[in-house]
Order: C-alpha cells, then structure tokens, then sequence
C-alpha cells in the first residue's frame, strides 16, 4: 500500500483531550491533538484501486480560538493497486490501530462480501478499532462532491498539495458527474465524500467542551 501521512507517529492515545499523537519532527517529538478522528474506503474495482483516507477534526483551544466551528484536515491517505487481500487486511488493521478511529464505506448491495469479509477478520483477530459503518448518503455521489467543494471554499478542510485527495477533487467537474464511471474515476473523492458525511450526519463532541470521547457513527443532527 503506497501511503502518505501528515504526521510520523510514534505514539497514540485517546484520552480526556481527544486524540492524542506523538509524532517525529526533525530531529525531535512533538504531540499534536484532534477532537476526532475517523476514516473511510472506496472499495476496489477493475477500473480502481483499493483507497483508504483518514480526517481529524482540529482541536480548538477555547482560550485561543474564537471560531468553534468544526474544522477538519486529512492527515492519512493509502492506494492499494495489489490484489493480496490478507496483507491489505492486516495493514488496514495497523492503520486502525495507529489512528484509533473506525471506517465509513459503501456498505450498500454491491459490496456486502467485501464488507462482510472484513467483518470476519476483524474478529477473527479481536481488533480494538476498525469497526465498519454505513456511509451516510453513500447513494448520492454529487451531494458528496458538493460538501466536499463546501468545505475547502470555507476553510472547513485542508487537504496538502501532494495527496491524491487534492489533485482529484481539484480536477472532478460538472460534467464528470454525468459519466457513471466516475466513482471509479475519482476514488479519492469517493471516500473523502463517506468521512465527511459521516461528521456532518453525526457530529464529534463540541470542540469547547473539555472532555472528548471517540464517537461512532449515529443520528444527532447537522454540524454546520
């Protein structure tokens, strides 16, 4: 699996301040913290490669920040083009495990073997993290696409210049909405679009609150 990430981390923890990291800077460690953090796929077809994104949602100081809206930045992305089912398994496990967070995807009739095969290995090896959940409006590629514009236009995500993520969403256009073969086409987006929906469907706790629990997905309302 080819993966870029925003952070060399070395350590990971959840605790009464969200998500905790220690990651390699230069020459020394730093920590950084996030309210939330969760993942999402695009599964693999034979025109695409298997795609995994990971978001975490900024923490905000309350002594710092005026702003309180959600904020949110992509801090993992891997592509895997292998067909070794098993190695993607155990590395999406490490993935999980490093970020503690749990995945969105299509969960819809197309893919319920895929799903149900990562259910069995995920018990089989009794993982702590890693659950699979239903992408909300899995159905409705364009409403993601526009939230996903939505939340770059307002400063709502930050994606690096070097990721996949950002050249596909910088290149998807109208008119590519009407080819069918564009979930395939723009893998990234396809499961950029699960992440976010499931915090807009299901929001983590507010950021000026000073307890912060890892949150699975449910119905709680609109975040922004």
């Amino acid at each position: 699996m080819d993966k870029w990430h925003k952070y060399e981390i070395l350590e990971s923890d959840i605790g009464r301040v969200g998500h905790m990291f220690t990651f390699q800077n230069g020459d020394q460690k730093d920590e950084v913290r996030f309210t939330d953090v969760r993942g999402a796929w695009a599964w693999p077809i034979d025109e695409s490669p298997f795609y995994c994104i990971i978001l975490g949602q900024q923490w905000f100081d309350e002594e710092l920040y005026y702003d309180k809206s959600a904020a949110f930045s992509v801090i993992f992305e891997g592509i895997d083009k292998g067909l070794d089912l098993e190695k993607r398994f155990n590395q999406l496990a490490d993935i999980a495990e490093l970020y503690k967070c749990d995945f969105f995807a299509d969960l819809g009739q197309l893919h319920e073997t895929e799903a149900d095969s990562w259910y069995d290995f995920s018990t089989h090896k009794g993982l702590s993290y890693g659950d699979l959940e239903p992408a909300p409006w899995a159905d409705n590629f364009r409403l993601g696409v526009e939230l996903c514009k939505t939340s770059v236009r307002t400063h709502k995500l930050t994606l690096a210049k070097d990721t996949e993520v950002f050249n596909q969403l910088q290149r998807i256009t109208k008119k590519d909405l009407a080819d069918n073969t564009v979930k395939a086409r723009y893998y990234c987006i396809e499961a950029l679009r699960h992440v976010l929906a499931s915090f807009r469907r299901d929001p983590a706790s507010n950021p000026d609150i000073n307890v912060k629990e890892h949150v699975s997905s449910g119905q709680q309302g609109w975040m922004f």
